[in-house]
């Protein structure tokens, strides 16, 4: 008797877990779904240039601000350049340094004029050399 109260106690805390934990309902739960995205990658890690998109608006990008995780800043004045949606843009060109980079875009949403601020973190893994 005892055994079955047990496995039904731990089946409803099961279930209350499962239910409970939706990652993809807390991953979305405070995301501005008008928001302007960027999407940061490195083709090489020989220095610290980027390819950045916007993926879900046509824009206009004013600058860009780099934050490296040595702390220094570097400044990219783009001159209010369109970007049309999912369009790559080559960015940065700076001493590579492992760790957390903060890369800060500044413009306007081309339809609206609507300005945007957007932050994005890119963790940047060197490998050493000789290591596999």
């Amino acid at each position: 008797m005892a055994k079955t109260k047990f496995l039904t106690f731990l089946l409803l805390l099961t279930i209350g877990l499962i239910t409970s934990c939706n990652k993809k309902d807390q991953l979305t739960e405070n995301v501005d779904p008008d928001a302007v995205n960027f999407l940061v990658t490195q083709p090489s890690i020989a220095s610290a240039t980027f390819v950045a998109q916007c993926t879900n608006y046509d824009v206009v990008l004013d600058s860009i601000t780099f934050l490296s995780p040595n702390s220094a800043v570097y400044f990219q004045n783009f001159n209010a350049t369109l970007l049309s949606k999912n369009e790559e843009q080559l960015i940065g060109g700076y001493e590579s340094f492992d760790g957390l980079w903060i890369i800060q875009f500044k413009g306007k949403i081309q339809e609206s004029d609507q300005t945007y601020t957007v932050s994005v973190p890119y963790d940047m893994n060197i490998e050493e050399e000789g290591d596999e």
